[in-house]
């Protein structure tokens, strides 16, 4: 006789249901460190600061140096907009 069928009339132990209604131990697991996420905000705020500051100086400078290379006004060589104006005027006139 097999071993389900003695458990099924109830003269033994089926061995696969031993202990399924238990639950298993619980261990206790140690504590996570705590973190000063405090002091890590400031770190960061402080690297981000400075990394800002940096990249205003970067784009103050381009604009500086693109500004400087601009022909000075109202210079004798400087090219004039009055022929652009009149061929506009004549150009929508006709």
């Amino acid at each position: 006789m097999s071993v389900f069928r003695r458990w099924l009339e109830g003269e033994a132990d089926y061995p696969l249901l031993d202990g399924w209604r238990e639950a298993p131990p619980k261990t206790k697991k140690p504590a996570p460190k705590k973190r000063d996420d405090r002091k890590e905000l400031r770190g960061f705020l402080r690297v981000y600061a400075v990394c800002a500051v940096i990249l205003c100086a970067v784009l103050i400078l381009c604009l500086l140096v693109g500004v400087m290379r601009l022909p000075a006004f109202a210079a004798p060589g400087n090219p004039t907009d009055n022929e652009v104006g009149r061929r506009y005027v004549s150009s929508a006139e006709a």
